[in-house]
């Protein structure tokens, strides 16, 4: 699953409950590092010590995987990378 404009990733967090594969995207470096953090929080107690693409795997959190992606750029490229999708979300994209 391809969350496109994940914001604080409400929608594909909970998507990973129940998805085998969970892609959270989003464009702005600012919202992507808070995007990390509130996943590993959303499982574990947040350590501020700790890198936050570390928080997956020290939980055990393997299907979430958050990356940069501007919607419209270089899309055929970031789907042969990560791809393919059998499910795409998008909220509050406008």
């Amino acid at each position: 699953m391809l969350e496109v404009g994940a914001g604080p990733g409400l929608a594909g967090l909970l998507a990973a409950h129940y998805c085998k594969r969970v892609v959270l995207t989003d464009v702005d470096e600012k919202v992507l590092k808070l995007l990390r953090i509130n996943a590993g929080s959303t499982y574990i107690k947040l350590d501020c010590a700790m890198d936050a693409n570390s928080l997956f795997t020290e939980a055990g959190i393997t299907n979430v995987e958050v990356h940069k992606l501007a919607w419209g750029e270089k899309v055929e490229q970031f789907n042969a990378k990560y791809g393919p999708f059998d499910v795409i979300i998008g909220s509050g994209i406008v």
